[in-house]
């Protein structure tokens, strides 16, 4: 079977605590990305308030993706022995905004085409070793890590997105 980890990363192993002041952060800085998004959408499509709500209806309810409606966010946390992995869940709104995770940065793997050209030899098979260890058997991230969410799947009413 092959594995295809495209959007792995890997920070330091720290405490609990204080990864959770970490997912505070981010919640705080994906909220704004979120509504400064949402009020870009809203002037460049002349406020066509109840399409998006449908849209989002849609996203909610029947489970379909919408990156325009569409800002949930959520960390699956795979701590190994020296190092937690993690796959973020997103349509790509918080690609800046992950990268502020102290000591964060990018691990994927995937052993289905040819290796990451950025990465030695030797990098590549511990990062094999790495994932195997997080994700044995069929390799499911939330039955073998935790995750968190950082923002719900949510549309703020249009007096909360613009600021005060």
């Amino acid at each position: 079977m092959s594995t295809k980890i495209y959007n792995g990363h890997c920070m330091p192993l720290i405490p609990m605590g204080e990864l959770l002041t970490i997912c505070r952060d981010l919640r705080v800085k994906a909220e704004e990305v979120r509504r400064e998004r949402l009020r870009h959408f809203f002037i460049k499509e002349e406020f066509k308030w109840m399409e998006t709500m449908n849209a989002a209806w849609d996203v909610g309810r029947k489970k379909i993706r919408n990156p325009i409606v569409d800002y949930s966010f959520e960390i699956c946390f795979l701590p190994i022995k020296d190092k937690i992995l993690l796959i973020p869940f997103y349509e790509r709104h918080y690609d800046e905004i992950l990268k502020t995770i102290p000591g964060i940065r990018y691990y994927g793997y995937w052993n289905n085409v040819d290796p990451d050209e950025e990465c030695s030899e030797e990098e590549w098979a511990q990062r094999e070793k790495d994932w195997d260890e997080a994700l044995p058997g069929p390799g499911v991230p939330g039955e073998n890590g935790f995750t968190i969410t950082i923002l719900n799947f949510d549309i703020p009413r249009p007096e909360e997105i613009w600021p005060k």
